[in-house]
């Protein structure tokens, strides 16, 4: 996946539980290895986002 896909992807599934979502999940994986997010420390995996 391109992190230019991803970030459509992201934008498309902004509503979407990361969580229950795993083309959002998969995304956010992508950016997340391409240094283009960091995901937020104070924020737990049960949200969901």
């Amino acid at each position: 996946m391109t992190t230019d896909y991803a970030h459509l992807i992201m934008q498309n599934h902004i509503d979407c539980p990361t969580l229950a979502c795993p083309v959002k999940r998969q995304a956010k994986l992508c950016l997340v290895e391409a240094g283009l997010l960091t995901p937020d420390s104070h924020r737990t995996r049960e949200m969901g986002h």
